[in-house]
């Protein structure tokens, strides 16, 4: 890797490419963000069923792809790791230590075990939602180090893309597990990270290409992703069972997977250029909470409720099965939607003391 090959490709990046990643937002961005969460609280509320594997198959990748396509390195790597302490780190604890505590207590502990679950919070590995956040600041640490201190070609780009996941699937192969913060994930979710970050380059630099595929034909690409997606996806399948899902470190057919889970981002990211919704906006500007708490906060508080009113969502027939779904569904949303108010009312008197 050397320093002096393509400057012209970090030069945007530096300068005015990605500023409305911290200035102007991007609205099909939110709206993509606000879809993968809805994907995501979906898929834990009814966690089986060939919908629900589909779904896996790209919905994390997709987090990936758009916090790639959001990054900005800057020129000041203490000012990188201050955003990104800010942006992850704050969250992750602030968001982490409350959602242990009320876990360790729900599941009938004490409060003499929370010090241990806390510690655990601190080592991370594979905890709650959480283990996104973690892996992700160690992710945008990695590509930061690779923007800012080399000057790679994009041939170098391409095999690092290529060497990573192979490595990562030998290491899983070998009979490894997951590692603290999730680094054993790093390499297999990198080439999602920094394709989005270089779709953004792309995008910065070709101006009207981009515009043109973005406004005018995001339905044909929709219908590419979605058939690249659907058939890699069902090969996988059926040559071992599944595809991807990061949490237990299954990753298929690496060229399927990875192709699939591409077509998904693909898909998703070209129906949210014509796909305008107020929910959709709001979960995916409020994203970090409903993501941090819908499962192990909203899903069984909400749960609880049901069983208490004669409901109970584990006793539902097949028939009344999807109702049931539905319903969950619709109450984590609205649970988590007044904890975020609540949380912005409480940050605000923080602030202004």
């Amino acid at each position: 890797m050397s320093k002096g090959s393509e400057p012209g490709l970090y030069k945007r990046d530096r300068a005015s490419g990605l500023a409305s990643a911290s200035g102007s937002r991007l609205a099909w961005v939110d709206t993509a963000k606000g879809l993968g969460i809805l994907l995501v609280i979906l898929c834990h509320v009814h966690n089986e069923g060939v919908v629900n594997d589909w779904i896996y198959s790209f919905h994390m990748p997709l987090f990936f792809f758009l916090s790639g396509y959001l990054f900005r390195a800057g020129d000041d790597p203490r000012d990188f790791l201050r955003r990104k302490v800010r942006s992850l780190l704050v969250p992750y604890f602030a968001f982490g230590i409350p959602l242990t505590i009320f876990d360790v207590l729900w599941c009938g502990g004490s409060l003499a075990d929370v010090p241990w679950a806390l510690l655990h919070l601190c080592l991370q590995k594979r905890m709650y939602t959480l283990w996104f956040l973690a892996c992700l600041f160690v992710l945008e640490v990695l590509l930061f180090v690779l923007v800012y201190s080399f000057r790679c070609s994009m041939s170098q780009w391409i095999l690092l893309c290529l060497v990573l996941p192979v490595g990562g699937w030998i290491y899983y192969l070998l009979g490894g597990g997951s590692l603290y913060w999730n680094i054993d994930v790093v390499p297999m979710a990198f080439p999602f990270l920094c394709g989005g970050y270089f779709v953004r380059q792309w995008s910065a630099r070709s101006g009207e290409r981009w515009e043109r595929m973005r406004v005018r034909g995001p339905v044909f690409w929709l219908a590419v992703g979605l058939a690249v997606n659907v058939c890699c996806y069902v090969l996988n399948v059926v040559l071992v069972g599944g595809g991807l899902e990061f949490f237990h470190c299954h990753y298929g057919v690496l060229p399927l997977t990875y192709a699939s889970a591409f077509g998904g981002i693909l898909m998703v990211c070209m129906a949210c250029q014509f796909l305008h919704s107020r929910v959709l906006t709001y979960v995916g500007r409020n994203s970090m909470l409903f993501f941090a708490w819908h499962q192990t906060f909203g899903l069984p508080v909400v749960r609880e409720l049901m069983t208490a009113v004669g409901a109970d969502p584990e006793g539902m027939t097949a028939a009344c099965l999807p109702g049931s779904v539905l319903v969950q569904f619709v109450l984590v949303l609205v649970m988590m939607a007044g904890c975020n108010e609540v949380v912005k009312v409480l940050r605000g008197m923080l602030v202004r003391r």
